[in-house]
């Protein structure tokens, strides 16, 4: 991100204090970073597997005490426990990745840019045509706020789509259900215009009538009745 204005957006949105410890996933050049050190955080955490952006930011924050570089790829890092904060402008393709690394993590408050249409289908209503698995998982383990949209061309080199950003807050639910989600939302929106029942048979036989809401379309049920026919599945299927 180049665009000194969302560089800023992001700081502010992230609202760090003097007790924060902050960590940047995908740090580049730090342009994101510098910004976030002028909001005074205890601890600035700075996340790069590129060798040569790597050896930019030692240049850059080499006086500063309160940066550590970390030179690591960001999948090898989640879950993430002992930071506060989370910021990111991730690469688009890592942005499922990170919905469910952010799940099984433990923060305050991140922001992070994703591609706009990645947006749209985290922030999606039952019924809709972007609503599916992430959608619930979104609904039921964060509060998501779409900040503004970013255009193409605050990045460098610049998408072939505008961005969203989001500032995203944990919810308190339990550990259980999260791990419910993630192990059966995808299995329940394989075929989501079906029935569950017709999803669920080729697995469950005749047991898929018993489904809570084993007639309904898995695109028009509550991020909460969904939770239900995981935690259903989670009985009846073999361990």
């Amino acid at each position: 991100m180049i665009s000194k204005k969302w560089l800023n957006v992001m700081a502010d949105q992230l609202e760090i204090t003097p007790d924060d410890i902050v960590i940047e996933l995908g740090a580049g050049t730090g342009n994101l970073s510098a910004e976030l050190l002028k909001r005074r955080p205890k601890k600035l955490v700075l996340v790069e597997k590129d060798p040569e952006m790597i050896h930019r930011l030692r240049e850059r924050f080499s006086d500063d005490s309160r940066v550590e570089i970390l030179e690591e790829d960001i999948k090898r890092i989640f879950p993430l426990q002992g930071y506060d904060k989370i910021a990111s402008n991730p690469p688009y393709l890592l942005s499922s990745f990170l919905i469910i690394g952010l799940v099984k993590s433990e923060f305050k408050r991140a922001v992070i840019t994703f591609q706009k249409e990645f947006t749209d289908r985290l922030l999606a209503e039952p019924g809709t045509p972007n609503y599916g698995s992430l959608s619930v998982i979104s609904s039921l383990c964060f509060k998501m706020r779409k900040v503004a949209i970013v255009g193409r061309s605050s990045f460098i080199p610049p998408p072939k789509v505008d961005s969203a950003l989001l500032v995203i807050e944990p919810r308190d639910i339990p550990h259980s259900h999260k791990e419910l989600l993630i192990k059966y939302s995808k299995l329940i929106f394989s075929r989501r215009k079906r029935t569950l029942r017709k999803i669920l048979s080729p697995i469950l036989h005749d047991m898929a009538d018993k489904a809570p809401y084993s007639n309904r379309r898995p695109y028009h049920l509550r991020p909460e009745e969904v939770l239900e026919v995981a935690s259903w599945l989670e009985e009846v299927l073999p361990k």
